[in-house]
């Protein structure tokens, strides 16, 4: 009876610090490309592309050139929306305009928003186009959410079964599927880069990882270092319990990226 006791424990211990096989890792790899290649082509072919699209593509191709974030498109998009005012213009104002010939004067986007993660990604505008680029990331961080959930859920020991029901549940969600629809934005890599940081409070990262997810989060923005800032802060008041030191250094993290 002591011996059953002893090896039914060990395999408790065993279920929740479920590792993936080999076989496993392969076919999760090999669904994620399938599946990158399929969302991507979808992505750069038959969104709905516009004014962001123009905006952000400039903006990645120009950091790649020249190192600085100027985008021409923004500055003749901004003059003519709200100095101009076409917007609310009537039809036959807009009639009368004259547009000038010259181009509008590029202008520094980030003191308008500010998105770090710009230049990680510039270095590939090398290679291929900046949507081109740019779909292809989109696609791949949201694949990204689907594959950290089903990890996450095996690491715990949780079926293959249920695991994947779950992220199926998650992939024909609207707020996910339908998101990846539209304009391409920089917030929309802050899903991925939340989630990250999410699993390195949950999981218990060393310091040193959790402030590498940390500026990870923070490349996405001042809304992503906002939001980022306020995960940590709550997360170390909420689970209190826990060494004061490691709560002090997850407040401490949340902290720099509010401020």
């Amino acid at each position: 009876m002591i011996g059953r006791k002893k090896s039914a424990g060990k395999k408790k211990k065993l279920k929740s610090g479920h590792t993936l096989s080999k076989k496993e890792k392969i076919i999760v790899a090999a669904v994620f490309a399938a599946l990158l290649i399929f969302l991507s082509y979808f992505n750069i072919y038959y969104s709905h592309r516009m004014g962001d699209t123009s905006i952000f593509s400039e903006l990645l191709e120009n950091i790649s050139a020249t190192g600085a974030p100027l985008s021409q498109n923004h500055a003749a998009l901004y003059d003519y929306m709200f100095e101009t005012g076409v917007l609310m213009m009537p039809v036959e104002q807009y009639e009368a305009l004259v547009f000038p010939a010259e181009f509008q004067a590029p202008v520094n986007y980030f003191e308008f928003h500010f998105y770090p993660i710009w230049y990680v990604f510039s270095p590939l505008a090398w290679i291929a186009p900046g949507e081109i680029v740019l779909g292809v990331l989109e696609a791949a961080a949201f694949l990204a959410i689907v594959c950290l959930a089903y990890f996450f859920l095996r690491k715990r020991g949780v079926s293959c079964l249920i695991s994947v029901a779950f992220c199926l549940l998650i992939t024909f969600y609207p707020g996910w599927s339908d998101s990846l629809m539209g304009q391409i934005y920089p917030d929309r890599f802050f899903m991925f880069l939340a989630f990250l940081l999410g699993i390195a409070l949950s999981e218990e990262w060393s310091n040193r990882n959790l402030a590498f997810a940390a500026v990870l989060c923070a490349l996405g923005g001042e809304r992503a270092m906002l939001i980022g800032g306020a995960l940590c802060i709550g997360y170390a008041i909420l689970y209190w319990k826990r060494p004061i030191k490691r709560r002090l250094f997850e407040a401490g993290a949340g902290a720099a990226l509010v401020l």
